[in-house]
């Protein structure tokens, strides 16, 4: 229904991997998002599914009731998910603190440890905040912070 495709340094610095975000289903309104990332070998590294109506957030102001408000925001949301300042290197930086309730301690300082990891961030629903990054060490994308 609608789709957005990138390609970005993620689980490595010398080849690029592919952020896919696309709904599938009767509507967009309505519909199954579907968020993967895969690397230059196809390598299917992370796969998540969410509802659609997950990317309604915060900066939603149109008329909830109306449809095609809903449409257009999710249609734009799924547009911009991959902006560039979503992003970040280092994943994470050396003066951040730790926070125990929003991170696993040793998720949060294997990334933190290294200066090369890349970052992403996104949000679902109004206070679902994720930071993603690849963990070298566990060969797979892991959640180092979520939050608000």
């Amino acid at each position: 229904l609608v789709h957005n495709k990138v390609e970005h340094y993620f689980s490595n610095s010398e080849t690029k991997d592919i952020f896919y975000l696309y709904i599938k289903g009767e509507s967009i309104n309505e519909g199954t998002a579907i968020f993967t990332i895969t690397t230059h070998t196809g390598k299917e590294i992370l796969r998540e599914e969410f509802p659609a109506s997950a990317l309604l957030d915060y900066g939603f102001n149109g008329n909830y009731k109306a449809v095609a408000d809903r449409e257009k925001y999710i249609t734009t949301r799924v547009k911009n998910f991959f902006a560039e300042d979503k992003f970040k290197t280092p994943a994470i930086k050396t003066s951040a603190e730790f926070i125990e309730e929003l991170s696993d301690k040793a998720i949060w300082e294997e990334i933190k440890s290294d200066q090369n990891a890349i970052g992403f961030f996104y949000s679902l629903y109004e206070e679902d905040g994720r930071s993603i990054a690849y963990s070298k060490k566990q060969n797979k994308v892991v959640m180092y912070f979520n939050c608000c």
